[in-house]
């Protein structure tokens, strides 16, 4: 699962998490799931105006201002549901809603996914979305909740996408 931020263009972040666990179960044209996200494993992999400084960037984002790791290990998505869009037969792209737990805060998220079946019999699911950071109380360098930052300001919009392979 990878996510970036960016205010500043150029200025874009990029890192990963990895999940430690997740089911997902379709049944009578319905499916649900819950995955678990290891905070843990939050990876800084480019910080592209200042290079080399992943690691800090990396501890910074670990910290009590932003995931507080040490305090909430886990983050969860658990899908409430899964809803064709009418071309959903020749594109395969599905709304997907979920409740995005963080920091003990729970949410809800829609956003578009391509969902298909190869010819294996693996399941894909392949998505990018954007959600509002602060609603998970994740204010630390928001201009919406500090004035004068200038250039310390941080986007309060979060990109995150993943590619998903599920099994039976």
């Amino acid at each position: 699962m990878g996510w970036k931020e960016a205010l500043i263009e150029g200025y874009v972040n990029t890192g990963s998490f990895e999940l430690s666990n997740g089911t997902i179960t379709v049944a009578d044209a319905k499916a649900t799931g819950i995955f678990t996200i290891d905070m843990a494993t939050l990876s800084v992999s480019k910080t592209p105006t200042k290079p080399g400084k992943e690691s800090a960037l990396e501890g910074h984002l670990k910290s009590e201002n932003w995931f507080d790791v040490s305090t909430h290990p886990t983050a969860t998505f658990a899908i409430t549901k899964v809803a064709p869009r009418a071309d959903s037969p020749s594109t395969f792209i599905y709304d997907v809603t979920g409740d995005l737990t963080l920091k003990d805060q729970t949410h809800p998220l829609t956003f578009p996914t391509t969902i298909y079946l190869d010819e294996g019999g693996l399941l894909h699911a392949k998505a990018s979305l954007e959600f509002d950071r602060t609603k998970w109380g994740i204010t630390s360098g928001s201009g919406s909740f500090f004035d004068d930052l200038a250039d310390n300001v941080v986007d309060d919009m979060v990109a995150l996408s993943f590619d998903l392979v599920a099994e039976k």
